[in-house]
């Protein structure tokens, strides 16, 4: 009995979700990335950003490879709303 062929894996990054990368294959602000939210934060806004976070528990952090703020995906999106692209929000 012949099985139906199963179809091949698709490459790329596995559980992404959100705005898709790059081209050169590195997430953009508003892409979940390894349980990761990657965030577009200016400099001035920082200090907010991880006052605000700190207070839901789940802290921000600087991917200096990727030079972009993130956070844990699971975080409430209200609390970083102001930060992610506007079809993300």
């Amino acid at each position: 009995m012949e099985r139906p062929a199963r179809p091949w894996p698709q490459r790329g990054f596995s559980g992404l979700s959100g705005p898709r990368p790059d081209g050169d294959g590195e997430p953009r602000p508003g892409a979940v990335v390894g349980g990761r939210l990657y965030l577009d934060v200016p400099f001035e806004d920082k200090d907010e950003l991880k006052r605000l976070t700190r207070a839901e528990g789940m802290p921000a952090s600087w991917d200096g490879r990727r030079k972009l703020w993130h956070v844990d995906a699971d975080i409430p999106r209200h609390v970083v709303r102001r930060w992610l692209p506007p079809s993300s929000a």
